[in-house]
């Protein structure tokens, strides 16, 4: 059998226990929406694409440079250049 054991804990346990706070977390809300509202992920997305082109001047290097990279036996080289520059 066990001896008893005589458990003392320190303070007064018999009044209302306190829980420790949990840590508040803070969030923002993007400008123009309204917190609590249901919104799609499609219905905002902007996408703004900015179209660059080369200059003409670098058409012809562009050309040889594909020419060597084939040869080395890279695949899926675009073929049709002529989109990437300016008219």
């Amino acid at each position: 059998m066990c001896p008893n054991i005589d458990i003392k804990a320190e303070g007064d346990m018999s009044g209302k226990r306190l829980r420790s706070k949990e840590p508040e977390v803070k969030m923002s809300v993007p400008e123009g929406l309204e917190f609590g509202k249901p919104y799609s992920l499609e219905e905002k997305k902007e996408e703004k694409k900015e179209i660059i082109k080369l200059p003409q001047s670098l058409k012809e290097s562009l050309r040889e440079a594909i020419k060597h990279t084939s040869r080395k036996g890279v695949k899926d080289l675009p073929t049709d250049i002529d989109r990437f520059f300016e008219d």
